[in-house]
């Protein structure tokens, strides 16, 4: 009857470094400054806040009007306004 061929097939691993870009817009209520930042990973609110100087007890932080937990992970084209908080008497 017909010939059996086996092919053997060779797998190489390749492993391919992906460098993830996360943009984000911040908008610091107090000057109306707005800017855009770019991260090379996906931080949480806190992290961003730490990397731009400023406390998590002195602000909130709010994307579409509704304010986020310092603990979310920011997402890529997320738009984040800083409202500064002041108390005193």
């Amino acid at each position: 009857m017909g010939n059996r061929y086996s092919f053997k097939s060779l797998i190489k691993e390749f492993f391919i470094w992906v460098s993830i870009q996360v943009n984000i817009t911040i908008i610091l209520s107090r000057t109306k400054e707005k800017r855009k930042l770019e991260f090379e990973k996906a931080l949480t609110v806190e992290q961003v806040l730490k990397k731009l100087n400023l406390k998590p007890d002195t602000v909130i932080v709010m994307s579409k009007n509704c304010p986020v937990p310092i603990d979310d992970e920011i997402k890529e084209g997320q738009e984040l306004t800083i409202l500064q908080v002041s108390s005193g008497g």
